[in-house]
């Protein structure tokens, strides 16, 4: 339950009691809590913290707002007195919903505590909290974090300041914390919130809900928000508001000093005893410690504080001892936070420090492992401590060879192995691995372990607990290894393969003949060779080589499998090599390199590849590069437009047998490449004269902009420009589109497209390219702008002289991309209309007849566009025109 010290007194309880009981009035701090209890009903607790003085603004009962659109009155389950004018309320209720959706519990009370620093006229800002409740029945059961330390705490002027709210989730879901503006309402923030001033920090760690406030300036009350989410599968499900109060003193006091914690872990089924000590450099002052955190919330031995109440003159030892439950076990740890807190007169300080615990699963006992044919059947012994509702299954892990690996105390799952399978009944105590029915290689070492899988009845998720011991297996009695599958002539219907196989030893008081011998090969499919030994003379004399001829060996790589068929103890028995390919080579082109890869399926493992390069003045091959455990390699520095070719030697071993021939040397088939150049040159940098910028550019019919551009001078740029291209867009929202590519001879260039007497405006960029058509980056970006023109004259003498015939725009026009004028006589009749920028009139009215001599006038309205305006800018000319005839 909460609780804070009620320990001091003296100038900060007078201090505290200054303020007038006029201002007492009610809220301090708060949040919303709830519990699941069924699919759409949930337990709801509010929790607030109330000025005891504040007697007339006292809440026996409150209204709840649900979310929903609905609302109740709760009466107060819980009161107490916490010492220094704080009151504890508790108002709990049941509320089921009217199916999945986002609820926000709402409270708002319209008395806040007044002289708040950070909260202009507290006493007529409103207190209200609210959670965030989300009902998903694909989430399963959520309940809402429980925040163990209560949100009232104490500060002094000049000394840093810790809290922690300490978010325990019972669904071992995610939390994170961060600051949020306190409110008066739904989606209404206090006006003139501000940060508590420290003189060098105020923060709060996301991940631990660490609050450092280093330190307060001035003394006070101070309210401050912060949200607590909850996070599941990485989605947020939920949050809480906690509305807090600090309250800051002046003293002269050292907060006690809690000794190093350190995060620890434990088996489920074990338990875990900690030392925890405190001091206080301040003569003759006690020091108190109390714990808050997951393991206290247990329902099933939780864990204690020995003593109940530890205290001490100067110095306090407490010891933490939890008995962890199988129930406990969780993915993610539980945090402890320990606050030591000291009984100085008139300020009491308090140090936080906080200790992780990770609850491990314990592990099964891995038994034996039983062949039969080429499979293998684990057995294990469950848990011994924790094989109750709480284990839900095991994963399987397989590895080849042994691992030399003892896992850590906190260590989970098995690394460097590959999970196999997943059992979901926990039950079972034997497994059997036939590697996907494709069976087990023989000649491998295969090691095994498991892990169990638990979780609890209030968990969402499953927890993988610690591995088990390893056990090993080798299959090699009577099974027949290939040794060899390489390509001995490259060609497209006239390829070779060798392969090579090596025919074990067999005891003949079990193994009876006929022996049949089969090799067949996978694609395309074929039996190469089946042949039957009466005896084990002829057996063990046997040929153990095959030449395959007619095949594509530049296409695909060739797999092969050996068979042997025999009875044993009189009943029949099949056993096969498991399939091995020929390594396959492919090449790909890098920047004056070329990029080798090549596969290699086989049932024994490949420890290294040499790579075989022609040399250039002769028809050997020879070797350029040992590559260990790998299956690339790049040749760097070759001649562009040369051809190379390659072939790769790959060298292998069983890891638990050994048959002739080892290492075992197989060859991939010869493939040729050529490099190429990837690299691009520099780009240049560009300058504009633009059209506007041009002396005398009002005089020029048709606007066009100068580009000229210096290649790079970077000494890093090695490659040279081959051509230049181009490019430009119009406005900023628009894409770039080349207009122009030239010759590495030419460094400027005119835009002169039709065009651009409507616009102008729009933006350049050059790239260099080479002669292998690698493209630099654009350079430098220019713009230009449109500077309109559109002059219209006053006066017109339309008698056929050819001066002056009509009523038209003075050229040149620039830039004008709509026009829409009238002209009207001296009673306001409108003559002429036109929407053509270089409309002309010609001193007739509507029906083509001449007007008479006199003034006429003249409203136009033009549009232009500009580089960096989304809509066309207008604008607008009247006048008048004396038409003289």
């Amino acid at each position: 339950m909460y609780g804070i010290t009620t320990r001091w007194g003296g100038l900060v309880g007078l201090w505290m009691a200054v303020l007038p009981s006029l201002y007492a009035t009610h809220n301090r701090a708060g949040e919303i809590t709830y519990r699941q209890l069924g699919q759409t009903t949930y337990e709801v607790t509010l929790i607030t913290y109330t000025d005891s003085r504040s007697t007339q603004a006292d809440r026996p009962q409150i209204d709840l707002l649900w979310g929903d659109n609905t609302q109740s009155t709760i009466p107060r389950s819980e009161r107490r007195y916490l010492g220094n004018f704080v009151q504890y309320n508790r108002y709990t209720d049941t509320h089921t919903y009217p199916g999945p959706g986002r609820y926000v519990i709402q409270f708002f009370d319209p008395n806040r505590v007044a002289g708040i620093n950070n909260i202009s006229n507290s006493v007529n800002i409103p207190f209200y909290v609210e959670t965030e409740l989300i009902i998903d029945p694909f989430q399963g059961v959520n309940n809402s974090p429980v925040l163990l330390q209560p949100p009232i705490d104490f500060a002094q002027v000049g000394v840093p300041f810790v809290h922690y709210p300490n978010g325990y989730d019972p669904d071992g879901d995610s939390i994170a914390y961060r600051f949020t503006v306190p409110k008066q309402n739904v989606n209404m923030p206090v006006p003139g919130y501000f940060d508590p001033p420290a003189s060098d920090h105020f923060s709060l760690d996301p991940y631990t809900g660490r609050l450092e406030w280093d330190a307060p300036t001035t003394p006070g009350i101070y309210n401050i928000a912060i949200q607590i989410e909850e996070y599941r599968n990485g989605r947020r499900i939920g949050y809480i508001v906690r509305d807090m109060q600090i309250i800051v003193a002046p003293a002269d006091n050292h907060p006690p000093v809690i000794a190093p914690l350190t995060d620890t872990c434990v088996l489920g089924g074990d338990s875990l005893s900690l030392d925890i000590t405190a001091s206080d450099t301040d003569t003759g002052q006690y020091v108190f410690l109390q714990a808050t955190g997951g393991p206290f919330e247990q329902s099933v031995t939780p864990a204690r504080l020995e003593p109940a109440a530890p205290q001490g003159l100067q110095t306090v030892s407490a010891r933490f001892t939890w008995r962890v439950a199988c129930e406990s076990i969780r993915k993610r740890p539980y945090r402890v936070v320990i606050r030591a807190v000291d009984d100085h007169p008139f300020l009491p300080l308090a140090d936080l420090k906080h200790f992780d615990i990770k609850v491990v699963g314990p592990p099964p006992r891995l038994d034996t492992l039983e062949p039969a044919g080429r499979t293998l059947t684990l057995r294990w012994q469950p848990p011994a401590a924790c094989h109750g509702p709480e284990l839900k299954g095991f994963y399987i892990y397989r590895r080849e060879d042994s691992s030399g690996w003892t896992p850590g105390a906190c260590e989970t799952g098995a690394p460097g192995f590959q999970r196999v399978a997943f059992l979901k009944d926990p039950t079972l105590t034997a497994w059997t691995d036939s590697n996907g029915g494709a069976g087990l290689y023989p000649g491998r070492r295969y090691c095994y372990r498991l892990t169990a899988i638990y979780q609890g009845s209030t968990h969402y998720e499953p927890a993988e607990g610690q591995a088990s011991n390893e056990r090993c297996f080798v299959f090699s009695d009577g099974v027949p290894l290939l040794t060899q599958a390489s390509v001995i002539s490259t060609h497209s219907t006239e390829g070779k393969t060798r392969v090579r196989w090596y025919l074990p030893p067999l005891d003949t008081t079990q193994w009876t003949p006929p022996y049949v011998f089969t090799l067949r090969r996978g694609r395309p499919p074929a039996t190469l060779l089946a042949r039957q030994f009466t005896s084990y003379a002829d057996y063990l004399a046997a040929d153990t080589v095959l030449i395959d001829s007619t095949l594509n060996t530049e296409a695909a790589p060739y797999e092969y499998e050996a068979q042997l068929k025999a009875t044993v103890l009189g009943r029949p028995l099949t056993t096969a090599s498991g399939p091995a390919q020929t390594p396959f080579l492919t090449i790909s082109t890098g920047n004056q390199s070329l990029q080798l890869r090549w596969t290699t399926q086989t049932p024994w493992q490949n420890y290294e590849t040499v790579i075989y390069r022609l040399h250039p003045d002769s028809s050997d091959y020879e070797p350029v590069a040992l590559v260990p455990s790998a299956t690339y390699w790049e040749d760097t520095g070759l001649e562009v437009g040369r051809t190379y070719c390659y072939f790769v030697e790959t060298h292998g071993r069983y890891p638990a047998a050994d048959p002739p021939y080892e290492p075992f040397i197989n060859l991939s088939q010869r493939v040729c490449a050529v490099p190429r150049d990837t690299i691009p040159p520099c780009p240049p940098t560009l300058s504009l004269v633009a059209f506007c910028e041009m002396e005398g550019h009002e005089n020029i019919v048709q606007p066009y902009h100068r580009l000229f551009w210096y290649p790079a001078v970077d000494t890093a740029c090695v490659e040279t420009p081959h051509q230049y291209g181009i490019y430009f867009r119009r406005t900023d929202s628009s894409a770039f589109e080349r207009l122009a590519m030239l010759p590495a001879s030419r460094l400027e260039w005119e835009d002169r497209r039709d065009s651009l007497v409507f616009s102008a405006a729009g933006c350049y960029y050059v790239t260099a390219l080479d002669e292998f058509g690698n493209e630099s980056r654009p350079s430098n970006f220019v713009c230009a702008d449109n500077c309109p023109r559109y002059v219209l004259p006053n006066v017109m003498t339309p008698n056929g002289d050819g001066f002056n015939d009509t009523f038209r725009p003075i050229p040149p026009v620039h830039f004008v991309q709509r026009v829409v004028i009238h002209i009207f006589d001296r009673w306001g009749r409108r003559i002429f209309t036109s929407e053509d920028p270089f409309f002309a009139w010609d001193g007739t009215d509507v029906q083509g007849r001449p007007m008479p001599e006199g003034v006429y006038y003249y409203h136009c309205t033009y549009e232009t566009v500009f580089l960096h305006r989304p809509e066309p800018v207008r604008h607008r000319l009247q006048g008048t025109i004396q038409l003289i005839r």
